[in-house]
């Protein structure tokens, strides 16, 4: 009972420091643009379906070529989580079940 109060204690102080940071970097740097927003013109950049020959991708901003904003993995967002959350919640949840498993064979 011990471990998952210390893995749930250590959970809530990384929430709390990605938070702090995620709220300083919103502050230093504003998210919304100051001036018009430009339409991506279609180019010489369409790629009609296929990989370019250099095997990388031919764009590299944030919008498809349609002008629709592509969804990122939830790891690389400004606001995910650090890499010690996701093992937090693994072994918090181990220690729930081997917390269970005890239970069960006390019984």
């Amino acid at each position: 009972m011990l471990a998952i109060k210390d893995f749930t204690h250590a959970l809530k102080e990384a929430r709390t420091v990605r938070k702090g940071r995620t709220a300083h970097r919103t502050i230093a740097w504003p998210t919304e643009p100051r001036g018009k927003s430009s339409k991506q013109k279609r180019g010489s950049n369409e790629s009609h379906g296929r990989a370019p020959p250099n095997g990388t991708s031919a764009s590299t901003d944030a919008f498809s070529i349609d002008g629709v904003e592509r969804l990122l993995h939830y790891s690389i967002l400004p606001d995910a989580p650090d890499s010690i959350e996701p093992q937090l919640l693994f072994l918090r949840g181990a220690a729930y079940l081997q917390q269970t498993m005890y239970l069960i064979s006390q019984a």
